[in-house]
């Protein structure tokens, strides 16, 4: 059977570059995504996947862009880098969202040519229409695939289509997706925290010996009991996710599957509380971004 994707996805395996997906959430695109992947290593052609839907991750735990890195000779399917955002929607965390979707996506064309980045669901309003903005302009998209359900794409849409770097095409929604319920988006990330955090071992600390983003005193809350935090080394790279469990004077415990937590150098706080089951307990606003408690 022919998809009405064919002849859109030919064009890309033959072309290449940088795919950027644009629609809002349960329109199709990680269901392309995913026919793009698998088409591309029967052509013998390796694809990186940048997943920046970070309320409905596939690659890595909410809170996280993903990447992972497909070839012939190695097809499965594997976390290679992530970058932490600290929310499970865009809203408060506009900047690390578009750096870090840049980050992965440069990291990934070191290594292959066709790159396709999936998005979140926030396209609507001021706000929605500026996240895509900026941050097609960070990634310089040779492909944008809009999956547009009635005209809410068409404010993003006609911003870009001046830009000679790029090539617009609205994509046909199949009749079988399926739009979830908000308790079965918070499932679905409860599901996924609890997995990720499932062989975590608990860690107490020494406060001077790390530093803190945002410090400790800046700290909205007296209470960053339970706050999601990623956990840096001293090259800001990313190690894991933890869990920030409760601060004494000069000490604090950390619940986190990392290993080698001698590499810790930095903490920085996410917006969002979870329990130990992964259960999303309320949002806390801990920068200027925007105040919105939005979910992913």
């Amino acid at each position: 059977m022919i998809s009405p994707w064919d002849k859109i996805i030919e064009e890309i395996l033959d072309k290449r570059g940088r795919v950027f997906l644009l629609g809002e959430s349960d329109s199709g695109k990680t269901t392309f995504v995913k026919t793009l992947v698998s088409k591309a290593i029967k052509n013998n052609v390796s694809i990186g996947w940048v997943d920046a839907d970070i309320g409905q991750s596939t690659i890595g735990p909410p809170t996280c862009i993903g990447l992972s890195l497909f070839s012939p000779e190695s097809p499965e399917f594997k976390v290679s880098s992530l970058y932490f955002v600290g929310n499970t929607s865009p809203y408060g965390r506009f900047v690390p969202l578009i750096m870090g979707t840049k980050s992965l996506v440069d990291i990934a064309s070191k290594e292959i040519d066709l790159i396709v980045i999936d998005t979140t669901g926030a396209v609507t309003g001021e706000f929605g229409h500026s996240l895509k903005y900026q941050k097609i302009l960070a990634c310089k998209p040779n492909f944008v695939l809009a999956f547009q359900k009635e005209n809410e794409l068409e404010k993003i849409t006609d911003s870009i289509k001046k830009f000679n770097f790029l090539k617009i095409h609205f994509m046909e929604i199949p009749e079988n997706i399926r739009v979830r319920t908000r308790e079965e988006r918070a499932k679905n990330r409860q599901e996924k925290f609890k997995l990720y955090f499932k062989n975590s071992k608990l860690h107490k600390l020494i406060k001077k010996n790390y530093t803190f983003y945002p410090s400790l005193d800046f700290l909205p809350s007296e209470n960053p009991d339970n706050l999601i935090v990623g956990l840096k080394d001293s090259n800001g790279q990313f190690l894991a996710l933890a869990i920030f469990i409760r601060q004494y004077n000069e000490e604090f415990e950390i619940l986190t599957p990392l290993r080698k937590i001698e590499n810790i150098a930095v903490l920085e706080f996410g917006n969002i509380r979870i329990n130990q089951n992964g259960e999303q307990l309320e949002y806390i606003n801990i920068n200027n971004d925007i105040s919105y408690n939005k979910e992913g």
